[in-house]
């Protein structure tokens, strides 16, 4: 495992950091993944890894900085940096139980049977997707409630208005395709106006939802807006609620595959999945993905229990608390 950690396959690595944060899970097994032969193969991969390696590593830390004898070897082996640039300063205050109350209130309320599937790096050099089907694949598991699909839209500048395009420009904002099926899905709520429906997809309108954060920002909560994607201009049909299992839709611009495709000709296949699994069987339905997208082609698949990133992000503020108290 300590060898696949530092693999130049994202996937490999990832489900590497993956099993040792399960193994981590157990005391007995902590003062091993602690030796000099483990953890500082940490360190590299925290520094240049995908964000779904860097949960499981961080969640690692968590587990195996509980003994006393590891708190300074974390420090000793040069992993405060990295740990500092993952989890943010602002993590040296710890998890409170005020907040340890506000994230359980958090996954009561989403769940914890929602898995994102991402399409994963292979040796092409083409960005990795997933069939146009992925949503259909997904759904023949008897495990899985629902899915939806969504493609990460590259190259796009993003503007309330022409005379802020600089700017934007400078700092790019996320464009991301979505279905009629989001909502349902992710269990997250409108703040105002509407969702994507059948009729935007089908006719390829020049319609879109935008994360919270980004309507506070561009002054659309309410009413409808005009925004531009490039030098086309897309009616905002709907604001969504800020959404704690993937921070990623808070500042997105949320457009439908069929106008994604027709106006930036990116196709209509999605390079990731979120599965609403039955609660009894996440951990089963997790593992069965990568089988049901792939269905014996090459399509490599990162899974990820959102409930369970969420939980490492906190235990990662907890480790970045018992690291600075054991510094003094």
């Amino acid at each position: 495992l300590t060898r696949c950690v530092n693999s130049v396959n994202p996937v490999v690595r990832t489900e590497a950091a993956k099993a040792l944060a399960i193994l981590a899970r157990q005391p007995k097994n902590r003062p091993e993944i602690a030796q000099d032969d483990c953890l500082p193969l940490l360190v590299p991969s925290l520094l240049t890894g995908d964000e779904a390696f860097k949960e499981h590593a961080m969640h690692v830390l968590a587990e195996i900085a509980e003994p006393e004898a590891n708190k300074m070897r974390i420090v000793h082996e040069g992993l405060l940096g990295p740990i500092i640039g993952v989890s943010a300063i602002v993590a040296a205050v710890g998890l409170t139980e005020s907040a340890k109350g506000d994230l359980q209130e958090t996954l009561a309320a989403l769940g914890d049977n929602l898995i994102r599937g991402e399409a994963a790096a292979s040796f092409s050099a083409d960005a990795p997707i997933f069939t146009e089907d992925v949503v259909e694949r997904v759904n023949r598991l008897a495990t899985v409630e629902g899915s939806t699909a969504t493609k990460a839209v590259s190259g796009i500048i993003t503007t309330p208005y022409e005379a802020a395009r600089s700017y934007y420009t400078a700092f790019p904002t996320p464009v991301l395709t979505a279905d009629e099926y989001f909502l349902d899905v992710m269990q997250v709520e409108l703040v105002s106006g509407r969702w994507l429906n059948s009729f935007d997809q089908d006719t390829a309108a020049r319609t879109a939802v935008v994360g919270i954060g980004l309507a506070d920002e561009f002054g659309f909560r309410e009413g409808n807006r005009t925004i531009k994607l490039n030098d086309l201009d897309y009616g905002v049909v709907g604001v969504v609620e800020r959404y704690p299992l993937d921070p990623v839709f808070d500042n997105a611009v949320i457009i439908p595959a069929s106008t994604a495709d027709a106006d930036f000709d990116v196709g209509l296949e999605p390079d990731t999945v979120y599965v609403r699994s039955d609660p009894a069987f996440t951990l089963e339905t997790e593992a069965a993905l990568p089988v049901a997208i792939n269905l014996g082609g090459d399509i490599e698949t990162s899974t990820t229990v959102l409930s369970d990133a969420l939980e490492a992000e906190a235990a990662a503020d907890s480790t970045l608390q018992i690291i600075v108290a054991a510094m003094g």
